[in-house]
């Protein structure tokens, strides 16, 4: 890292952001960040160890990913988001530390909530974390895995991305959820607020190459049975136009817009599609804008 001019400001300004949070955290709050920070480190540098084909990063692809990660973790501790103006100081992260294992639970609430909006959004991350289990120090209690991102923030709009896993399971699932909080009408977003009523036909066409993954090359490979896997390719068919069509699936940005299916009850597959926001245009409301 410190050989690249760019990974070690990264690094450096996520440092600045931690020290930040840190000074102005006490108590159990203030241990409870330090233990996610430490965990934090090692995650990325064990994601940044070898590539999606398992070789071993070297040079400046471990220093791009390095870099990376470090940025999004300064966003995340500073409140900010991916994309989108933000706002500043008013939306901070919190972390609450498992008694028994020592795990951290951290996501972003907004800190002091003016509006109905902004109370909205801190009632849906905390409707999230009903499914969560922080453990209480009872033998064999474990803590789930519970974590945010802010896709996207602005005076008018808050996107926020939910990721709940748990470790404990004998089959661990990630399960992905949206919130998406107009924040000038106090509402949660529907996809008529976004999108034309007939974009759905075309979104789902859009994004149906990205899918092959979840609706069809896993159930050629697991099945044999030909009525069967017929059954599972219409089910799973129209979970991805349901998923489509339900805005809290999707990550808002300026740039692109992201869509991820999961189907943790059945086929344990989660499965995303990206899209650019030039080809979302023509089937979006005029009156809908994401400010960069």
């Amino acid at each position: 890292m410190c050989a690249d001019p760019a990974a070690k400001a990264a690094d450096e300004q996520m440092a600045e952001a931690f020290a930040t949070l840190r000074s102005q955290t006490s108590g159990p709050d203030r241990d409870a960040l330090v233990a996610d920070q430490r965990h934090w480190i090692t995650t990325r540098n064990d994601l940044c160890g070898h590539d999606s084909r398992g070789q071993p990063l070297a040079g400046p692809a471990l220093s791009a990913c390095l870099g990376t990660q470090s940025d999004q973790r300064r966003l995340f501790l500073s409140g900010m988001p991916a994309d989108g103006p933000g706002l500043p100081g008013s939306i901070r992260p919190f972390f609450l530390r498992g008694k028994g294992d020592g795990r951290v639970v951290s996501g972003l609430r907004f800190t002091a909530p003016q509006s109905a909006g902004e109370r909205l959004f801190n009632r849906a991350v905390d409707g999230q974390l009903k499914n969560v289990n922080v453990s209480d120090g009872s033998e064999g209690d474990t803590t789930d895995d519970f974590s945010m991102t802010l896709s996207y923030a602005s005076p008018a709009l808050v996107s926020a991305h939910v990721v709940i896993s748990y470790p404990s399971s004998a089959h661990p699932v990630d399960y992905h959820v949206d919130i998406n909080v107009d924040l000038v009408a106090g509402r949660m977003l529907a996809f008529e607020n976004v999108f034309r009523r007939e974009a759905l036909d075309s979104l789902v066409a859009q994004c149906r190459p990205q899918l092959d993954d979840f609706i069809g090359e896993a159930a050629k490979a697991d099945l044999s049975d030909n009525d069967m896997r017929e059954s599972i390719l219409k089910d799973r068919e129209n979970l991805v136009r349901t998923s489509v069509g339900d805005i809290q699936r999707w990550s808002l940005g300026s740039r692109q817009m992201t869509l991820t299916i999961d189907d943790a009850a059945k086929s344990r597959i989660t499965s995303i599609c990206h899209l650019d926001i030039a080809s979302l245009k023509p089937l979006m409301q005029p009156g809908f804008n994401l400010a960069p």
